[in-house]
């Protein structure tokens, strides 16, 4: 596997958002996906090889690996949030600050959910639009309906260190 942590910083531009610069205030919500919403990086950011040569390219899973390829995020965002963020198996793990956050994949898409501990609330960014609120209920439960798609994995869920 590629290391992610290294091709997210490219040319001195920190994509991750290392040093804590960017931020919902002063980054235009075209600039940053529900990736780079949920992991506080500000940026737009995928979690997998965009190279469709590569046999894990994302985009090429089908709907019955959905578990899979979720798999396969989950182990490229750890690799390249290493130190940040770690995976858990309920939000109930989470600790002192931390926050959580949740990913599901569908056919050839993936979305992320971010989870405040603090005042027990669920926010989403769909793509390049605003945050929006997301019920308890729709963020734990089996399927996400997006715009054009909907995700139906296994919810993945990390803790994610405050910055």
């Amino acid at each position: 596997m590629q290391n992610m942590t290294a091709s997210w910083i490219r040319n001195g531009w920190d994509m991750i958002n290392l040093e804590g610069v960017r931020n919902n205030r002063n980054t235009d919500l075209s600039d940053y996906n529900c990736f780079g919403y949920a992991f506080g990086a500000y940026s737009w950011l995928l979690p997998y090889d965009t190279d469709e040569e590569d046999e894990r390219y994302f985009g090429e899973w089908k709907d019955e690996e959905e578990d899979d390829c979720a798999e396969f995020a989950a182990a490229n965002i750890l690799e390249g949030f290493k130190g940040l963020a770690r995976r858990i198996d309920s939000l109930d793990e989470l600790e002192e600050g931390e926050y959580g956050v949740l990913l599901k994949t569908g056919q050839d898409d993936f979305h992320f959910v971010k989870y405040f501990p603090k005042s027990k609330t669920f926010f989403h960014k769909p793509g390049g639009t605003r945050i929006r609120r997301m019920s308890r209920a729709e963020a734990l439960g089996d399927k996400w309906y997006g715009t054009c798609n909907t995700y139906c994995s296994k919810t993945i869920f990390f803790a994610m260190k405050e910055r």
